[in-house]
Order: structure tokens, then sequence, then C-alpha cells
């Protein structure tokens, strides 16, 4: 399976107990099932989520296919607009679920909470990108998704014919001139960063031996969630 998104989050300094954390869980991870039902227009595809206490860390994910990606991507009429409205998809799908887990933990500072998103919805834009900026050829596009999505997912490869065919079109930007600067004074630049010393980990008693950790999931978008409950 492939990790279409993946998306991280951390809310600090944040102490609930183990009850309000399996329900919040339970409700972000409900919430974020149906925004995902609504707005990914893919056959089918499973989902994740897994929550721990301390500082609350959140992780979740969806998973879907090689080949139902692929069929997804080009219901949207061509490989180009499916990636472009995949990708604003899973991004706005990441947008919900942080933004929910950070509603349903009652966390309110921004400074306290962070968060990251990864996956192959971002990947596949980045490659599209590099073919219209001239980059890479579409043919050397296709060959990277090809050869990325069989070892990703073995058994469900996608006709690298298919692909090339599909990456052809994609509109190419115009060519820039380049810049001579030949004779222009240097710049100063800036002094190069110092790096900092890693602070000695806390060591005042306080660290906790294990935590609550709760993970749910769908292993397709028809099946029952299920959920399990353990100490790490």
């Amino acid at each position: 399976m492939l990790e279409l998104i993946v998306t991280s989050f951390n809310f600090s300094d944040l102490r609930l107990s183990e009850l309000e954390i399996r329900e919040h869980s339970n409700e972000v991870f409900d919430a974020w099932a149906r925004d995902i039902e609504e707005r990914l227009l893919l056959p089918d595809y499973s989902i994740a989520l897994v929550v721990e206490e301390g500082s609350i860390k959140g992780k979740g994910k969806i998973l879907v296919a090689a080949t139902a990606l692929y069929g997804g991507i080009c219901s949207y009429g061509s490989f180009v607009s499916g990636v472009e409205t995949i990708a604003r998809q899973a991004s706005a799908a990441s947008d919900f679920l942080y933004k929910n887990a950070q509603s349903a933990f009652k966390c309110t500072s921004p400074r306290e909470s962070s968060r990251r998103h990864s996956g192959e919805a971002f990947h596949m834009k980045k490659i599209l990108d590099r073919v219209s900026r001239g980059q890479i050829s579409a043919e050397r596009a296709a060959v990277e998704l090809s050869s990325r999505w069989e070892k990703l997912d073995p058994g469900n490869s996608v006709s690298l014919h298919d692909l090339a065919a599909e990456l052809t079109t994609i509109p190419r930007d115009p060519q820039q001139l380049e810049l001579d600067t030949r004779g222009w004074p240097d710049c100063e630049g800036k002094p190069p960063k110092v790096p900092q010393p890693r602070k000695p980990p806390n060591d005042n008693g306080d660290r906790i031996d294990s935590h609550l950790r709760v993970e749910i999931s769908k292993a397709s978008r028809r099946d029952p969630k299920r959920v399990w409950i353990s100490r790490v």
C-alpha cells in the first residue's frame, strides 16, 4: 500500500486522563473518516490514527493501492489534473485532521502545537513540477514513479507505458533566459550558523516509563473501525 498522506501532530503541555484521550481519539478519527469519505474520490483506501499520551502526539495515515490511486487520478480527466486535485484534497484532509484534533484535545495555543505532513500525493505533485520545469523528461518521471510504486506496493504495479503516455501531456513552463551576472560585485554573505549543543536529557525523576497508546483503523472505506488500547 502507498501512503497517500501522513500527518503528524504534537500538542505539548497537555495532561489528560486516559478516558479523555480514548474518547477524543475516537472523536477525531470518526470526524476524519467522514471528511475523507466526502473529499477523496478513490475506489478504496484504508485509514489509521495513532495517538499517544505525554504531550499528545498523533499520526494519521491514508493508504491506497497503486492501482486504485492510478484509477482515481485518471478519473479526473487527465493524469495532470488528477494529481493536482488529489494533492489539494490530501492537503485539505491533513488540515482537517490537525484542526479537528486541536479542537478535540483543547489545544488553544499555537505555540504549543506543531504538525508536519508528507505522502505520495505531495511526492507526485513534486515530480509533475519537475517535468513542467524541464528538469526531467516525462519518460524519466514515469520510470521513477513506476519503480517507486512497485517497491512500495508489490503486486499492484501500474503499466509504465500508460504512465509515460499520461506524463507526456504535462505542459512545460516557458524557459527563462539566464541572467549574466559576470562583473557584478560580490554580496557579503551571512555568517554561518554555529551549531548549538544539545541539552542533556531531563533526569529529574519525573519521566514517564510507559504511556497510553490508542490505535484506530479501517482496513477499507466500507469496513468498521477497529480500536486497540495499549501501554508502551
